[in-house]
């Protein structure tokens, strides 16, 4: 019970900095997502753009694997 405890607790507080974050603006930029979308993927990025979704500003970054898959990020 202790141990389920301490985790809820973590998570609630991982929860909070993370919202903490977004509110304050500190956000990573197109060119920044796309290099770690580049690097996560281990293939070409072949499209990246700012788009709107549920009123929140997202990133839409296709890229090409290497078996000629395209994958969104």
């Amino acid at each position: 019970m202790r141990l389920t405890r301490k985790l809820n607790i973590m998570w609630l507080l991982l929860i909070l900095l993370g919202a903490d974050a977004s509110l304050a603006g500190n956000r990573i930029s197109l060119d920044q997502a796309v290099e770690n979308a580049r690097l996560d993927s281990d293939g070409r990025v072949i499209s990246a753009e700012t788009r709107e979704w549920e009123g929140r500003e997202i990133y839409d970054i296709r890229i090409l694997d290497k078996q000629g898959r395209v994958k969104r990020m």
